[in-house]
């Protein structure tokens, strides 16, 4: 059975701030980025706040707009899980 892990509230406001400075280094108001990844501004607001779980495909979405590069933003959400051959 597949289980669904939920993320930590710390781990929350991590990909907040990682969404949130990406936006500003790239000048974008919260607006323009609702508008990019076709979202409503409140649960843009929301993401930026730390208070939703957007799904894997939004998430990477979200850094490939405001350009993180993909490894950083692995490693630096704590995404990084290691894969071990069997």
């Amino acid at each position: 059975m597949f289980v669904r892990r939920k993320p930590t509230q710390q781990e929350r406001y991590l990909f907040a701030d990682l969404i949130r400075h990406g936006r500003t280094a790239q000048h974008l108001t919260q607006e323009q980025l609702s508008s990019f990844l076709g979202c409503s501004l409140h649960w843009m607001n929301d993401i930026e706040q730390g208070k939703c779980d957007p799904t894997w495909r939004d998430a990477f979405h979200l850094a490939a707009i405001v350009k993180l590069d993909p490894i950083v933003f692995v490693k630096e959400a704590g995404l990084h899980v290691p894969v071990s051959a069997r």
